[in-house]
């Protein structure tokens, strides 16, 4: 487990970062891998890859993390009267793009359904293959592929950018590391 942890952990801490912030990120990071520690015992290599299991496990602590911060929001916006208070805390974005751009497609990642965002960034973003991110978001390899599609699709029409790399076509965003 100690290598999983060490080989992984930035990859994770990244995950969380580019969805929620770094501040929110170490929380969710340290329950990710405190959630892998308890059940260690249910990983099944036949299922997929230490990596696949992991961001499974992250996925579910995010899922959790935004109905949580879902559920306070709602509970804030009654409370003060509000009916549409939405807040995202997705911030962090690649430094070798251009702000302006960067700006474009983060307002454009906040209007993808969720389902198309977390296909989006666990491939595009955090250099996931298709068939470790299909456990991971619950799905087959198929969904993931066309969900990533749609997303680029909608990503491209949205930000009006022709190349389709800087959109993670051809290599992640994070430069294919």
């Amino acid at each position: 487990m100690r290598s999983l942890v060490e080989a992984q952990f930035d990859s994770v801490f990244g995950f969380f970062a580019r969805r929620v912030g770094v501040e929110v990120a170490r929380d969710l990071t340290a329950d990710t891998f405190q959630e892998a520690v308890s059940h260690i015992l249910r990983y099944d290599a036949e299922r997929g890859s230490e990596t696949a299991w992991l961001f499974a496990i992250a996925h579910h602590v995010l899922s959790h993390h935004r109905r949580s911060e879902l559920r306070r929001l709602k509970a804030y916006a009654k409370f003060a009267g509000e009916r549409d208070l939405v807040s995202d805390n997705s911030e962090r974005a690649d430094d070798n793009l251009d702000d302006v751009i960067v700006a474009r497609v983060a307002r454009a990642l906040r209007h993808l359904p969720n389902e198309q965002r977390d296909a989006f960034m666990l491939v595009a973003v955090d250099g996931v293959s298709y068939a470790d991110a299909a456990p991971i978001l619950g799905v087959p390899d198929g969904t993931v592929r066309s969900r990533v599609s749609r997303a680029r699709s909608r990503l491209r029409r949205s930000v009006g950018l022709a190349d389709a790399q800087t959109l993670g076509e051809a290599t992640t965003i994070r430069g294919g590391d």
